[in-house]
Formats: structure tokens, C-alpha cells, sequence
């Protein structure tokens, strides 16, 4: 499924999960009061700040530059890294106590099975789960053969149609043809399949990248000689190189003439969509047995009118030239190929070379990618379901709110629009909706008997981890693919259905929240406990970092992706005039290359000024840090007073306090306290705002600049550099740190969207 937007930071990339101890807030399960909320919370803020720091020359080091003291663990490098780390150690809890229970749940004992058949799994191999897809498809991979004084019996009857299609069941994508499950653009209700040439090496992750060393040291653990090993290797080699000269862009656009782009900034979404039935694509390029390739990647007799697919124009060159590319070489050459993509696809998954803690949390990691829905369940049930009324309706209102007052940004009109425009942006904001959770949660569903039916099909064996993965993974693909027979569903299933979203491992491994392409916000119960929200928490530090992230999703729905969908999903012209009015932001942030990264700062300026005017309301709030008088809050046993004290503190008096100096009477504050008033930092609501709104982006700078991960290859700046670039942008923030003109975080120009 494509078509979100979601913050998907580091974790995850390079960094393995460990079940250790954390320095970390308890969990919000525990009873308490919101007093006890608030001055935990902030005591946790306070101590991430590095005050030796000017805010106004570099707020993100200002704000988060002491994260990695307090949170110094190689299971993570970021606040979504830890979130994620605590969410495991969470699941693993609520499913060990789910299965023990006397009436323990059938979904949660084959979630066990599975995990215990990861973490008990004894020195993890590769070619077991080649054997497993070589019984399935009665098929032998030429390495595997049982007699070697024999030629492979698939020498002379190898399809790689057949082998590449029927492993799309078992995830495999990328090889030869790449194969996504996408919506219509003229009616979002129907699904079809997006068939797309290959990404040439260049743009695939480093893991994924075939190397004549490492492949030649494959091919000698199976059992061949050196020589016998460099021999196969290059051959390897010599297909890869073949292949990616085939997906160059230049001899692409060499061939076709069907669209106009630039080699530079030239993607799929600049290039001639081409949508129809299998029957047109079969008459377009009739050099690939479409019909055939498409019932191995289904499992299904495939109606040639019926089955919608669609490409693009730059990818049918590639498609008319690849049968004879392959021909080119020897068909074990071609097995050899597809069976190291294949072995590459799943390396990541098996625990090599972990403790048990880290083995734990790996295969709690893998649970929740390839059982999203018995993960969430079993969350749910354990974690979130006693606060889910208060929690949920909390988070209810601030979205509202938030959503309203988009709506007062739209009539200021800022970029320009005319009524007709207006019109279309408020229509998706109407429609807008918030789920929280990924499970379905009606009054009237029996969900434990729901998540049971939806997993009915599947059978964990605790002692076969290769056939337990295998299967998972089999179950996605096949549920995923389901969907392209677009048949109604009766009203009610569809309804509790329409409530679950399937997404790639990644993204459901991720308690990040998320703007889904039905025109919903997706917050996943991970995120929905300290140290980022609490139901009870005051209402700055609900709206400065909360609600400054689902404000962020909001502004995802009219990002440069997003904008051309309606309301419903569909495709709408509209929203391309629309987007002509976002080139006064996007020349102002110099940044030449559209890209995901463009849109990702988009919804950080509008979103951040979205949360700012919510909390604050529609008063002139840039000028609320100049203002002589101050609000200063006490929170006391559990109620809030507000008095009015004098002229604002400078910063430096707010360093000295944070620093142990005592403050005066006369100095503004926002203090919290249990049975006393206990003082925490003299900071305007304004600057506490801002200062709290960087929080989820925490993180250990210097152990991510040495995994040497690339802004591109996240879809957004680095953490760092989102804050220095964005919030900069606010006129609000150099308001209230009293920030002179032209400083890092004050420059003249300033960049506005919404």
C-alpha cells in the first residue's frame, strides 16, 4: 500500500533493539495524579535542555542537547527509536501475560509460538528457507540439487516468470519486475496492481546491493571451491550490471518518447501514468506472457479484462527489452540471481549473532511487522484499553481544534486562493478523521472473536521458525493481494475492516503516528504514553508536542504528494492549481529538488504554526513575550491557579534558575508541584511552547552521523536540521526568545506556507 506520510526516524535502519534498562519515564499505566504528571514531565523536559546554549544561534542543541545523557543506550539513537524500545518490551509483557492466562486467547497463543520459535531459533541459516519455498513451488534451486554428478534438472525448463511470480507470495519484489498494490486515481474504492521496472543499484539500500565478494563467499559456505565460487559470482555479476544499464534513465528517456522530464529531477510521479486491464498491457508489450506471470503472482486464474494494473511510460522500454536481456544468459545464472535476492530480502530478519535480550527484542520486532493486528490487539488490551475513554476523547478534542483552526488559516488566505481552491482544501479538511489504535474498537464487537477470525487461517509451530516467518509473510501478501478483486463486503464486516490498515513491516513496526491515505490520521497506541502524551497533562504540553504532531500529519493531506487527491482519494486537477500557489514557499526555502524532504518541512512550518495558534488562540500571540505582564502557573495538589506577575525574566535569569540559583518572587515561572509548589524553570508559555514542540525529535547526534544515514534515504532532514531550518521560520519564536534580527533562528526572511 502507498500513498502515507509518516515520521519513520532512525530507529530501525541500522540499530538493534536490546530489553535492558533505560533511564526512562514509568509507564502511564501506573495510577496518578495529574499534578504527579505534570511535574514528572517537565523534570524529564528540563533536564534534556543545554542552556550553555543561545537559542537564538541554535535552539535544537538548546533544547535537546543533554537527550543522550539521560538516554544513553544502544538499542536506540532517537525519541522514536526509545518509543519503539519501550513498546517491545511492553508487547513482550502483555503477551506472555495474555498466553498464561487460564482463558488465554488463540491469536495470542500462536503470537507465542511464533516468538518462541524466533528467540529459540539455533544458529540461523539462510538456505532453510529456500527449502522450504523449493518444496512449495516443486521447484529445485541448481545450488541445492541433490546429486551434483547430475545437471540441474531445471536446466532446459527453468521460467523465471513461473519462480520470480510464485516468490512475490513470499515478499519477494524488485527482481525483474516490481509489483505494489496501489488505488485508483479516479476512484480510490478500487485497488490495482502497479507493475514498475526494478530500482537500478544505485538507489537500492546498501544491504540490498550484490557484491562479487560477498556473494562469492555465499556460494563457498553452500560448498563450492573458490574457483568454482568466482565463477557463478561473476556471472551473477555480469546479469546485475546488465540489468541496471537497462534501468538507465538516459537510455530510458532515449526511448520513449511519451513524456517530458528531466534527467535530474525525474521520477515516477513526473512521468506518464498509464492505467488499463491486463488484456492492454498484453497487446503493449507482448514480449512478457503478462497472463501467466500474473496467475504465479496471484496464486489465481487472472481475468484479462477484469484485473486493472498499471505502469508507467518510462518503464515499457525496460519491459520490451528484458526478456531478451535474461536470454542472454544461462538459466542457472538467472536461478542464482533470483535466489540471492531472495536470500538478501530475508537476511535482515534472522537473529544472527544477538544475546538473548537482543534476540528478544528482534523477534518481538518481527511480530509486530508480520501480525500488526494481534500485536495492536494484545496492546491494546493490555496497556490501553482502561484509559482508552479519556485518553481517546482528549485526543478527540485537540484534533478539532486543530482542525478549526486550519480552517481560520485558510480564510486568512495567506497563499492566495480563490473561492474555488478555498473550497477544495476545507472539503478534505471536512472529511478529516483521527483513529486511534489499529484495531477496531465498536461497543458492539466481540474483538477478542475479531482478531481471532482474521488469523483463523494461520498455525504456529514453536519449533519451526522458517515455516512460522514464511507463512506470516505469505498470509500478508495474500490478504494485501485480496483486495484487487474489489468486491463488496457486507456492511457490517466492512465497516470493523475499514478500521484496520496494512501496511509494509516498516511502517507497522512504527508507533509513529501517520496520515493515511483515506483521508486519516493514524495514531498507533505506542506514542500515547510518556514521555510524549498523557491525557492528563497540562494543556501547553499537550498542545506544544502532540499537538503540534498531529498538526504536522494534518498539513501532510496538502503536501506536494497529497494535494492532488480529494476528499475521496480521487485524482482532482484542482489540486495541481493549488499546488502552483506553494512556489512562493518552496523558492523561499531554496531547496531545488521536489522531493518527500520538501513536503516533510511543509507540515513542520504549517503544522508548528497551526499547533502555536491553537493553543494560543487567534491573539496577536508573536508579541505575548514582550508583554510586561506574564502568566505564571502553579500547579498545587492538583489545582491550577494563575496570577499575574511582573516583567518578563531574561534568559539568562531562566539559565541561572535551571541551573539551582533561587529564583525571586517577581520572576515568571511555570512551576509544578505535589504538595508544595515546586519550581522548574522561568520560561514564558511561549518559549516553553517551542522548547517542549522539539521534544520527539531528541535525539544522539553524533551516533547518528556515524551511521552515516542520508536525509534522502529517510524522506525528511535530519533532526537537527529540521528544527534549525523550520522553526526559524516562525515569527513567533523569535518573539519569545527575544531573538535580534539576522540570528540563526531570526532571519529576515522568512518562509510561510499556510
Amino acid at each position: 500500500m502507498v500513498r502515507a506520510h509518516n515520521y519513520i526516524l532512525i530507529y530501525g535502519i541500522s540499530i538493534l533493539n536490546h530489553v535492558c534498562a533505560a533511564t526512562a519515564l514509568p509507564s502511564t499505566t501506573k495510577a496518578a495524579s495529574a499534578k504527579d504528571i505534570d511535574a514528572l514531565y517537565m523534570e524529564k523536559l528540563l533536564a534534556n535542555l543545554n542552556t550553555s546554549v543561545d537559542p537564538c544561534v541554535d535552539f535544537y542543541t538548546y533544547a535537546c542537547g543533554n537527550w543522550a545523557q539521560h538516554y544513553d543506550n544502544s538499542a536506540y539513537v532517537d525519541v522514536p527509536g526509545y518509543m519503539d524500545f519501550e513498546v517491545n518490551k511492553q508487547l513482550l509483557n502483555a503477551l506472555l501475560a495474555a498466553n498464561e492466562t487460564t482463558n488465554g486467547s488463540d491469536v495470542a497463543q500462536q503470537a507465542v509460538r511464533y516468538y518462541e520459535s524466533c528467540v529459540n531459533l539455533e544458529a540461523p541459516a539462510l538456505n532453510a528457507f529456500l527449502r522450504y519455498v523449493q518444496k512449495t513451488l516443486n521447484f529445485e534451486w541448481p545450488i541445492l540439487r541433490a546429486n551434483w554428478q547430475r545437471p540441474w534438472q531445471n536446466d532446459t525448463e527453468f521460467d523465471w516468470l513461473r519462480v520470480v511470480g510464485g516468490l512475490r507470495a513470499f515478499g519477494l519484489s524488485g527482481v525483474f519486475i516490481t509489483q505494489d498494490l496501489n488505488l485508483r486515481t479516479t476512484n480510490s474504492t478500487q485497488y490495482l496492481l502497479e507493475l514498475h521496472a526494478p530500482q537500478a543499484a544505485a538507489a537500492l539500500p546498501t544491504t540490498q546491493i550484490l557484491r562479487l565478494k560477498s556473494i562469492e563467499d555465499i556460494f563457498v559456505n553452500f560448498g563450492l571451491t573458490e574457483l568454482e565460487a568466482h565463477n557463478v559470482s561473476a556471472k551473477v555479476i555480469a546479469l546485475d550490471e546488465a540489468i541496471n544499464e537497462a534501468l538507465n534513465i538516459g537510455a530510458l528517456m532515449n526511448a520513449s518518447n511519451t513524456f517530458n522530464a528531466s534527467i535530474g529531477n525525474l521520477t515516477r510521479t513526473n512521468v506518464t501514468s498509464l492505467e488499463m486491464n491486463v488484456g492492454d498491457l498484453v497487446e503493449l508489450v507482448p514480449e512478457i506472457d503478462w497472463r501467466t506471470y500474473l496467475q504465479h503472482v496471484l496464486g489465481r486464474t487472472v481475468d484479462l479484462n477484469q484485473q486493472l494494473v498499471q505502469t508507467y511510460s518510462i518503464d515499457l522500454p525496460y519491459f520490451r527489452q528484458l526478456p531478451a536481456l535474461l536470454a542472454a544468459h544461462t538459466n542457472e545464472t538467472i536461478a542464482y540471481y533470483i535466489m540471492l535476492k531472495f536470500m538478501y530480502q530475508l537476511n535482515a530478519d534472522l537473529p544472527y549473532n544477538m544475546t538473548d535480550a537482543q534476540k528478544s527484542t528482534h523477534c518481538m520486532r518481527l511480530l509486530r511487522g508480520y501480525m500488526p493486528l494481534a500485536a495492536n490487539y494484545l496492546y491494546e488490551q493490555h496497556y490501553y484499553r482502561h484509559r482508552r475513554a479519556a485518553s481517546d476523547a482528549a485526543l478527540q478534542r485537540m484534533f478539532n481544534k486543530l482542525r478549526a483552526n486550519f480552517a481560520q488559516l485558510v480564510a486568512a488566505n495567506n497563499l492566495k486562493l480563490n473561492a474555488t481552491e478555498r473550497a477544495y482544501i476545507l472539503a478534505e479538511l471536512d472529511g478529516m478523521q483521527l483513529r486511534i489504535g489499529n484495531v477496531p474498537h465498536d461497543a458492539s464487537l466481540n474483538l477478542t472473536h475479531f482478531v481471532g477470525a482474521y488469523y483463523a487461517h494461520v498455525h504456529m509451530n514453536a519449533s519451526d521458525f522458517y515455516g512460522n516467518h514464511l507463512q506470516l509473510i505469505h498470509s500478508s501478501v495474500r490478504r494485501m493481494q485480496v483486495k484487487l478483486l474489489n468486491e463488496p463486503r457486507t456492511a457490517n464486516v466492512s465497516a470493523q475492516l475499514k478500521q484496520i490498515y496494512e501496511y509494509d513491516f516498516e511502517t507497522s513496526t512504527s508507533s509513529s503516528p501517520i496520515k493515511i491515505f483515506d483521508n486519516v490520521v493514524l495514531v498507533p497506541y505506542g506514542y500515547l504514553q510518556l514521555p510524549l502524551y498523557d491525557h492528563r497533562l497540562d494543556a501547553l504540553l499537550q498542545h506544544s508536542l502532540f499537538g503540534f504532531i498531529l498538526a504536522h500529519e494534518i498539513m501532510h493531506a496538502y503536501d506536494l504528494f497529497h494535494i492532488v487527491y480529494d476528499q475521496n482519494g480521487n485524482f482532482n486537477r484542482l489540486g495541481l492549481d493549488v499546488a502552483q500557489h506553494y512556489w512562493g514557499f518552496i523558492n523561499c526555502t531554496r531547496q531545488t529538488v521536489l522531493s518527500d524532504i520538501v513536503s516533510e518541512n511543509m507540515a513542520d512550518v504549517a503544522g508548528l504554526r497551526l499547533a502555536y495558534q491553537t493553543y494560543f488562540g487567534q491573539e496577536d500571540s508573536a508579541g505575548e513575550a514582550d508583554k510586561s505582564a506574564k502568566v505564571e502557573t502553579t500547579i498545587t495538589a492538583g489545582v491550577k491557579s494563575t496570577t499575574i506577575t511582573s516583567r518578563q525574566a531574561t534568559l539568562a535569569d531562566a539559565h541561572n534558575d535551571i541551573a539551582g540559583r533561587r529564583a525571586t518572587p517577581s520572576t515568571p515561572l511555570i512551576s509544578v508541584a505535589r504538595e508544595t509548589p515546586l519550581k522548574y524553570g522561568n520560561f514564558t508559555r511561549p518559549q516553553l511552547f517551542f522548547i517542549n514542540s522539539v521534544q520527539f525529535l531528541c535525539a544522539n547526534m553524533p551516533r547518528i552521523e556515524a551511521l552515516n544515514v542520508q536525509a534522502h534515504q529517510l524522506g525528511h532532514d535530519m533532526h537537527d536540521v529540521r528544527v534549525r531550518r523550520n522553526w526559524a521560520n516562525l515569527e513567533h519564536f523569535a518573539a519569545a526568545f527575544q531573538c535580534a534580527p539576522d540570528t540563526p533562528m531570526n532571519p529576515s526572511e522568512k518562509c510561510r506556507w499556510w
